[in-house]
């Protein structure tokens, strides 16, 4: 049986715990940015799940080899060494597994693929458990101060992403995690012989670096639209560039020719383009001109439609990426144009390549679209929401798990409000086969409009379609019979189809470019005058989402599993959208974690002995169930007010761990006891925030970005704090040979709620899952009320 206390001094397993946490979270985000490059952004949440995880799966290992915590310092040196080593090794692994998933219909490989990229990149977290909960089992005297380093360090790795990024590229943040993890190793090296073994890493790790590096290139999917670009014959990759929330390419190649929606009836040639992709997607184009007459081709786009109706309009243009919309507004001779866009590094390339934003006429702003217009007392005549992506990722269920706050019906609100009288809002949608993200603008109008209380709102919407954009036109006064008759004229000169506009006759629509009958036509009248019917039969949801539920992208139903099999001639590439494929997901991840965590434990006879371990396991599954679902849906609704997901996942995690790690601090002067107070008062608040976040919000989110990252701190200390206290306070509870397991379950718990959360938010709403967060802590209060 090993001692009670570690060899070596505590304050350099403090150190050490603190530099492999901030190691580890560093790491844990980082691949979060990576994941939504090199494939979506939506599969980046895997990755929490990925490090819990590891984590569990270390807590298993300590409870089945306790004999290795006989010799803690050198259990720590190399396991802290293999966890700087796996750090690279792991991530140059997964970018060489074929994993795409575009191929996930009919290749079913990919589903082991999945499943490698879990086991994989869970390496580097299994192996930073095993130092955290060693030291843990090691120690659990100091159990608040060790998980107060804990939990800083990693509240530090997270703010470390931001500032790395902003810096350095996505290769040189993996080498940094190296680097943090080595100098854990000199923390926790006890003698001469293991400092040497720590600065002779470094120092080798530094030299073959310039081997090392190509190695460590982001590798994208063959179907991102940047790839595609590049396979062009001549094509040229002329930039790239990293932030804390972006990776931009600028690119020369035969592909880009962004025009979207641009009529045939057009005969000219279009000007000289330069591509720009974000995070490897989303293609546009950086038109090169010497005057606005060379750009006629403008006048022949279904954005160009607004300004046949507006003269001399103020105008605002929502994240307009490579600018097309704004040359239109230039072109039909708007007389002032802000422009929003959330990413310098788009402005930066615009600004390279063209004089786009050094027109007198325009305004630039860096902002967030919904932070910019709560902020702004100005009334536009035109208010323009840029087309992003791109037809192939609009077409499938790629973007189904990404939140999108400027397309919800609180934002259509907003818009509606900052409208001038006569004003009007332009939004633009790819064509979807069958219609779904594209029809669903149509629902967020007519929400928006009954929610401000407007009648016979049928007469403020015109729709016309094009063979491969849908454009929605909403003013503020309704349309008057001048500009309908501008309309049809406007569509009839560039055969352009009508989908709508008051008073329309079926006769009129589906013309140019035909369908078998007029879906989008018969969808629109459903929608404005029969909704709740045409949401309750069709086989995609394609009704309104609002702030609580901001999944614009997520068409699938479960409801409707069996009729859509059936329709899609019994083929389940439909079924690749976010609420089914986030739920192969959390089977994979419960799968995983029993299989790794759970198993492998119970069989530990010793652990069979020991009275109560049921209770005092479910207590600790409870917690960590509890976390993670404040933890995901607290970042979700703070990418509406902070404006980034970057610096949502940031800044929650980090003041969540601060707090939490202050609270472990504090937990030491309290009795056990008080345990059932802290519960009590955690339960209480979980059910303030859930209820309290969306009107707060609401209030603050035109304050500035630095205003709103304070406001985020304040507003996250309380409940961080008291989150932090359950854990130590159960761990002092119990007894030694239950550490390891109650840290399994809790990583295990954290496994399946880091997935649960996101399946659940989808189909009920992030205050749901909050409320089954308190619901967690109630139960958990139960079972320590019967143990206490």
């Amino acid at each position: 049986m090993y001692k009670s206390e570690p060899m070596g001094n505590l304050r350099g397993i403090y150190i050490g715990i603190f530099l492999i946490s901030v190691a580890t979270l560093l790491l844990e985000i980082a691949l979060t940015r990576i994941f939504s490059v090199s494939q979506w952004y939506h599969f980046a949440f895997m990755i929490v799940s990925i490090a819990f995880l590891g984590y569990g799966a270390s807590g298993t290992f300590l409870s089945l080899r306790r004999s290795l915590l006989d010799d803690i310092n050198r259990l720590l040196v190399i396991s802290s060494s293999l966890f700087s080593l796996s750090c690279l090794l792991s991530f140059i692994i997964t970018q060489r597994i074929p994993f795409d998933p575009f191929r996930i219909t009919w290749d079913h490989n990919q589903i082991l693929y999945i499943t490698l990229y879990y086991l994989v990149l869970a390496i580097p977290f299994f192996l930073s458990g095993i130092c955290i909960g060693a030291v843990f089992a090691r120690i659990p005297q100091k159990i608040d101060k060790l998980y107060f380093f804990n939990l800083t360090g990693s509240g530090l790795g997270c703010l470390l992403v931001i500032l790395l990024f902003s810096f350095f590229n996505a290769s040189e943040v993996i080498a940094a995690t190296f680097l943090l993890g080595m100098l854990s190793v000199l923390s926790f090296s006890s003698t001469k012989r293991g400092f040497i073994f720590g600065v002779t890493g470094i120092v080798i790790f530094l030299i073959l670096l310039p081997i090392i590096y190509p190695f460590l290139e982001v590798s994208i999917s063959p179907y991102k639209a940047l790839n595609i670009a590049l396979s062009y014959k001549d094509a040229q990759l002329l930039s790239t560039e990293w932030n804390s929330f972006s990776r931009v390419d600028m690119v020369k190649s035969g592909a880009v020719r962004y025009a979207p929606g641009l009529s045939y009836t057009f005969r000219g040639r279009l000007p000289s383009q330069v591509g720009v992709t974000i995070d490897g997607n989303s293609l546009q184009g950086i038109t090169e001109y010497n005057s606005l007459s060379e750009l006629e081709f403008i006048d022949y786009l279904p954005t160009s439609l607004p300004y046949r109706l507006q003269n001399k309009s103020r105008v605002l243009i929502i994240n307009p990426g490579g600018g097309l919309d704004v040359l239109t507004a230039l072109y039909q001779n708007a007389s002032s144009i802000q422009v929003v866009e959330m990413n310098p590094l788009i402005v930066n390339s615009v600004n390279r390549r063209s004089d786009l934003y050094r027109n007198e006429r325009v305004r630039i702003a860096i902002d967030d679209g919904r932070s910019f217009v709560r902020m702004s007392d100005e009334r536009y005549d035109i208010i323009s929401l840029s087309l992003g992506g791109d037809v192939i990722t609009s077409s499938t269920g790629l973007y189904s798990l990404s939140e999108n706050y400027l397309l919800t019906t609180d934002a259509f609100q907003d818009y509606y409000e900052h409208l001038s009288e006569h004003g009007i809002l332009s939004i633009t949608r790819w064509l979807q086969n069958p219609p779904r993200g594209d029809i669903r603008v149509v629902s967020l109008f007519a929400s928006a409009m009954e929610k401000e209380g407007i009648d016979n709102y049928e007469q403020n919407i015109a729709i016309i379609r094009t063979y491969v954009t849908l454009t929605v036109l909403i003013k503020k006064d309704g349309f008057t019979e001048d500009e309908i008759r501008e309309i049809k004229r406007f569509c009839e000169d560039r055969k352009f189809d009508l989908v709508y506009i008051p008073g329309i006759k079926e006769s009129e629509v589906n013309i140019y470019n035909r369908f078998p009958e007029p879906l989008y036509y018969k969808l629109t009248r459903g929608i404005l005058f029969d909704g709740d019917r045409v949401y309750k039969e069709y086989l995609f949801d394609i009704s309104p989402v609002d702030d609580e539920k901001p999944f614009f992208f997520n068409y699938f139903r479960w409801d409707k599993l069996i009729p859509l099999y059936e329709s899609m001639g019994r083929k389940w590439e439909p079924f690749f959208e976010g609420g089914f494929l986030a739920v192969m997901i959390l089977i994979q991840a419960i799968i995983l974690s029993v299989v790794l965590i759970l198993l492998p434990v119970y069989s530990f006879q010793r652990i069979k002995r020991i009275s109560d371990k049921f209770k005092i396991i479910g207590y600790f599954f409870l917690l960590g169930m509890g976390y993670m679902l404040i933890e995901i849906p607290l970042i979700q609704k703070f990418i509406l007010f902070l404006g980034r997901p970057v610096y949502a996942i940031s800044i929650v995690i980090f003041s969540l761990l601060l707090f939490s790690g202050t609270g472990s601090l504090i937990s030491v002067r309290l009795k056990i006891k008080k345990l059932r107070h802290i519960l009590i008062a955690l339960f209480g608040m979980i059910l303030f925030y859930s209820l309290t976040l969306s009107i707060f919000f609401h209030s603050f989110l035109s304050y500035n970005l630095l205003s709103r990252i304070l406001i985020s701190f304040l507003v996250l200390s309380p409940i961080g704090t008291l989150m932090g206290m359950p854990f130590p306070l159960g761990i002092r509870a119990i007894r030694k040979e239950l550490i390891p397991w109650a840290f399994c379950s809790n990583a295990c718990a954290s496994v399946i709620a880091s997935v649960l959360a996101v399946v659940i938010a989808i189909s009920l709403g992030f205050s749901i899952v909050l409320i089954l967060a308190a619901v967690s802590y109630l139960v958990a209060l139960g079972i320590i009320y019967r143990i206490l």
